[in-house]
C-alpha cells in the first residue's frame, strides 16, 4: 500500500511540473503529453556574458542532441564542450561549416581550443634600395661579412616559423654589385642560407630596368638550414620556402620597408569567440590568428507545426519543416551577444 501511495505521489508531482512549465495538462497521464505550438518570443534579459545569445526578431536556433535528435529553442546559453558549441543541457549547436552555404547541410559547430602551427612556405618583402648608394660587392672573399655594416646596403629582418611553429629569425641584407644590380644575401639565426660560414653566398641577384622598376628574377627558393634561435631552442630546416621579391623598387630615395608578409605561425590557444549578428563565427588565438568557424543558422516556422518540450528543447512533431536561414536573412532576427532569452521567460510569457 505504501508503494502505490508514493508511486501516485511522485507521479502526481510529475504531472505538476509537466503543467507548470508547458509540458502537459495535469489532467493527461504521465506519458500522453499533448503537442503544442511554440512560444512565442519574450524580453531578452542582458547578462553581459559573450557566448550568451539572443534573437532580435522571429527564429529558433537549432540544436542536436546526443541521441541525434533534432530539437529548437530561443535559448542559448553557449559552453564549449568536446562536441563542440552546446546549450546548458548538452545539446549541440547546428550551422553551417565554414565555407559551406548549403542550408540543406547543417553540421555541428565545433571550435578548437587548440590551433596548430604553420610552418611559413612563403615570405613576401616590399622595399626600396637607395639607387644612389656606392657599390659594396668589391669581389674580395668573402664577399660579405654580416658583421661588418661597410660590406653591405642595407638590411631588414623577418620572422618565420618551422615544422614546428618554432621562431626563426631571418635578416635579409642587400649588397649593390654594379648600377641597377643587387645582390641579396639571407641569414637564419646567424647562421647563413646560401654558402658556408666562411663565405656567404648570395641567394639572388636583382637586376632593375633603368627606371628603377620590375626586378628579375622576381623570386626565389630558400632552404633554411637548422640553427638556434635566441631562446636557445634547436630549429627544423625549412625547405622550399618561397621568396618574393617582385614588389622591390630601385629608386632615388631612402631605404625603406614598406610590408612584410608570411603565412606562419606558432602554435595558440583560444582567447575569444566573436559572434556577428548574422551569426558568422570568429575564433581569436593566442598567436594571434583568426579562423573561421561557420555560421548560426536559425528555423523559422508557420505557425501551425506543433511540438512537444524536452529538456534539450521543442521537437517537432508534426507540420511543414522550417526554412532555414542565416541570421538577419528572410524574416529571420538578428543575433545579439550578451543577453538571454530562456526557455522558462517563454513559458511564462505566453502562460504555459
Amino acid at each position: 500500500m505504501m508503494r502505490r501511495l508514493a508511486a501516485a505521489s511522485i507521479a502526481t508531482i510529475v504531472m505538476l511540473a509537466l503543467a507548470a512549465c508547458g509540458g502537459g495538462d495535469v489532467d493527461q497521464p504521465v506519458g500522453r503529453i499533448q503537442a503544442q505550438q511554440m512560444p512565442v518570443a519574450a524580453t531578452a534579459v542582458e547578462t553581459g556574458r559573450a557566448l550568451d545569445l539572443a534573437i532580435e526578431g522571429d527564429g529558433q536556433f537549432v540544436w542536436r542532441t546526443g541521441s541525434g535528435q533534432t530539437v529548437y529553442s530561443r535559448e542559448a546559453s553557449l559552453g564549449l564542450g568536446a562536441d563542440g558549441l552546446v546549450n546548458r543541457s548538452g545539446a549541440r549547436l547546428m550551422g553551417l561549416a565554414p565555407g559551406s552555404s548549403d542550408a540543406a547541410a547543417l553540421v555541428p559547430l565545433t571550435v578548437p581550443e587548440l590551433m596548430s602551427s604553420h610552418a611559413t612556405t612563403g615570405l613576401s618583402l616590399e622595399f626600396n634600395l637607395d639607387s644612389r648608394l656606392s657599390v659594396t660587392d668589391l669581389g674580395f672573399t668573402p664577399r660579405i661579412d654580416f658583421a661588418n655594416a661597410g660590406t653591405y646596403n642595407h638590411a631588414t629582418s623577418a620572422e618565420v616559423f618551422d615544422g614546428n611553429g618554432v621562431s626563426v629569425a631571418l635578416v635579409v641584407y642587400f649588397q649593390k654589385r654594379a648600377d641597377d644590380q643587387w645582390n641579396v644575401y639571407v641569414n637564419a639565426n646567424g647562421a647563413t642560407v646560401a654558402g658556408t660560414a666562411d663565405d656567404p653566398q648570395p641567394v639572388v641577384t636583382l637586376s632593375f630596368l633603368p627606371d628603377g622598376s620590375t626586378p628579375s628574377p622576381s623570386s626565389t627558393t630558400l632552404n633554411v638550414p637548422s640553427s638556434v634561435n635566441a631562446q636557445g631552442m634547436t630549429t627544423q630546416p625549412i625547405a622550399g620556402l618561397a621568396l618574393d621579391l617582385s614588389r622591390a623598387t630601385q629608386y632615388g630615395s631612402f631605404f625603406s620597408v614598406t610590408d612584410v608578409r608570411q603565412d606562419g605561425y606558432a602554435a595558440g590557444r583560444l582567447v575569444s569567440l566573436l559572434v556577428e549578428s548574422g551569426g558568422g563565427l570568429t575564433a581569436e588565438y593566442s598567436n594571434g590568428q583568426r579562423a573561421d568557424r561557420g555560421r548560426i543558422m536559425l528555423a523559422r516556422f508557420a505557425g501551425t507545426e506543433r511540438f512537444m518540450p524536452t529538456p534539450q528543447g521543442w521537437q517537432q512533431v508534426s507540420g511543414a519543416a522550417p526554412v532555414i536561414t542565416a541570421p538577419g536573412l528572410g524574416l529571420n532576427g538578428t543575433l545579439r551577444t550578451g543577453a538571454l532569452e530562456t526557455d522558462a521567460q517563454l513559458r511564462s510569457h505566453t502562460g504555459h
